[in-house]
């Protein structure tokens, strides 16, 4: 039997209380044949199906666009606007039309994209389609443009859609994943080629400068050693590699592809196997240090499996974009890995839409086999506290700090959600949670980190947007989608990003261990006469599996620690 584990945590309906950890051997995972996907949750409508459709008649759809930002800067700065206007599922062959002839009548083109009709029109045009003008406002994260006011649309237009994305180009995702302040240590890889490993076992070492960069936090592994603890080099020892797998990763950054040889050339990987596909002009988000780290874990664990990183602009058309470009990918990526997450309550009250159309996106991404790894967030139970650097003043700076919250699409049924640990010296895992004992001041900087770990802590709770899915029975009664499903180190790890050996953590580093780690296995059981199939969603094989076989040798239960970062709740479990 493969040792090493992988952690799962369940909680209540309260999402600092019931913390549960389980962790799973590797050799559990070949446990997961003959998973199904779970059908798709049902969310609002944005026009109700018993309401009498009047053609013509105008209506509003959702909410205003530029609800929520900044002060009103003035007219417009840009003068094109991406536009996705996103169907239900059972929009009819008539509905289509009709959205298409409204959209011409008023001169305006449009491009199929899966199960939605791609908009690229100046602002002005836009303005007049949707009743309303596009205005600059102002935002944390710089200036961003919106629609000044709820779109109108016809009412038949509307009773075929299920969301209308892009009428605003503010930012939306944010990654879960930081470097540790002060452990940047620049290194140039050495003259000489890259390591090109052409088949058979590849086994990747740390070279003298990453190991060397472990010193610079407590705890530090490289991604070798967080993966040996879980059993990885075994497997890649016995074979099981990743090959024939095709790795897709979810980017709202562009990834440095010098980072990655210079990451490669240490570990003696390859980095023709990671491939590069640009949606709507790629990426926006300027924090390029998710997805170095993304990329690099994913080919430390699965160094055979080649990995297409699809990065696209970060706001609700872009993300939209992005996911399906996944969906659509020909020949299909059987494995996802997503770093990528939202706050559910503020996108679910500022654009339903978005999320109604993304679940619809990855009900059917799951049933074509695809297997999402979506980190769960590194804000503990509460999640939709969002933090920025100061580097000039080496401070945090937080807001809505006590709100207990969740993370899309990690609370999402179809897709696996991964939380955090902290491997300990012992062997086992504890709860990824740097202030789990701590004061109130902790999380601030107003006292030390008590850990255990560092910065951070991982996502988890229940939301209300989801029900409760029938294969989360086995773990307990929630009043709603309990998540995350399955944890893994997120504790400081070292990564190569803009020149610089660092020390990183999050749940970013979780998921695409998790994602590298069923590629590696992947092939034991999706091969058939057609080629390599996927497994849909596996997080229903996680719970099955405990229910079966319980608790023992392979499935371990940790319930040391908590996810109450905040101390808001006063670190109950």
């Amino acid at each position: 039997m493969l040792k090493g584990r992988i952690g799962s945590q369940y909680e209540s309906s309260h999402a600092a209380r019931g913390l549960r950890v389980v962790v799973i051997a590797v050799s559990s995972l070949l446990l997961l044949l003959g998973l199904v996907a779970p059908a798709g949750a049902a969310l609002i409508r944005a026009l109700p199906r018993s309401a009498r459709i009047v053609p013509g008649r105008l209506i509003a759809f959702g909410p205003a666009p530029s609800a929520g930002l900044g002060r009103k800067l003035g007219r417009a700065s840009s003068n094109h606007q991406l536009v996705v206007l996103v169907f239900h599922k059972t929009a009819s062959p008539t509905q289509w039309a009709t959205v298409r002839s409204w959209l011409s009548s008023n001169g305006i083109g449009s491009t199929k994209v899966g199960n939605a009709l791609k908009v690229v029109a100046s602002t002005e045009r836009l303005g007049r389609l949707f009743h309303t003008s596009f205005a600059d406002y102002s935002d944390p994260t710089g200036s961003v443009l919106a629609a000044t006011s709820r779109p109108l649309v016809p009412e038949d237009v509307a009773a075929a859609l299920a969301g209308i994305l892009g009428l605003s180009n503010a930012p939306v995702v944010i990654p879960n994943y930081a470097i540790v302040p002060g452990s940047q240590h620049p290194w140039t890889p050495p003259a000489g080629d890259i390591a090109r490993p052409d088949g058979g076992t590849v086994t990747p070492t740390a070279c003298s400068a990453a190991t060397a960069e472990t010193s610079s936090a407590p705890g530090a592994m490289t991604e070798v050693q967080v993966g040996a603890h879980y059993g990885v080099n075994q497997l890649q020892a016995a074979g099981y590699e990743g090959s024939g797998v095709t790795i897709a990763v979810f980017e709202s950054a562009d990834v440095s592809m010098s980072d990655v040889q210079a990451y490669d050339t240490c570990f003696g990987l390859n980095p023709a196997n990671v491939s590069v596909v640009n949606v709507d002009g790629g990426g926006t988000s300027t924090n390029i240090a998710e997805a170095d780290a993304d990329v690099e874990q994913l080919q430390t664990q699965a160094p055979l499996a080649h990995i297409e990183v699809f990065q696209g602009p970060n706001n609700l058309a872009g993300i939209y974009l992005t996911w399906q470009a996944i969906a659509d990918a020909s020949p299909m990526p059987q494995i996802v890995s997503s770093s990528w997450g939202m706050c559910t309550s503020a996108v679910a009250s500022s654009d339903p839409g978005e999320i109604l159309s993304l679940d619809a996106l990855l009900s059917q991404m799951a049933s074509s086999g695809q297997s999402v790894f979506q980190a769960s967030g590194d804000f503990g139970s509460e999640d939709c506290m969002y933090e920025t650097y100061d580097s000039s003043t080496n401070t945090w700076n937080w807001f809505n700090t006590t709100t207990l919250g969740t993370q899309y699409p990690a609370v999402d049924p179809n897709v696996t959600a991964v939380g955090g640990t902290v491997p300990q010296s012992s062997g086992s895992d504890v709860v990824w949670n740097g202030c789990s004992t701590g004061p109130a001041t902790c999380f601030t900087g107003g006292s030390p980190l008590t850990g255990p770990g560092s910065f951070g802590a991982g996502g988890g709770g229940v939301t209300s947007q989801f029900p409760e899915p029938s294969w989360q029975d086995s773990a307990g009664t929630f009043s709603g989608r309990a998540f995350p499903d399955v944890a893994a180190d997120a504790d400081n790890q070292v990564n190569y990003v803009s020149g610089d050996w660092v020390i990183g953590g999050g749940t970013s580093l979780a998921a695409p261990l998790l994602a590298g780690m069923f590629a590696d296995v992947l092939p034991t059981y999706a091969s058939g006469p057609n080629g390599l199939s996927g497994l849909g969603n596996v997080a229903p094989g996680f719970y099955k599996d405990v229910a079966e076989f319980g608790y023992g040798s392979a499935v371990t239960a940790v319930t040391s620690g908590n996810n109450d970062f905040t101390d808001a709740f006063n670190h109950q479990k």
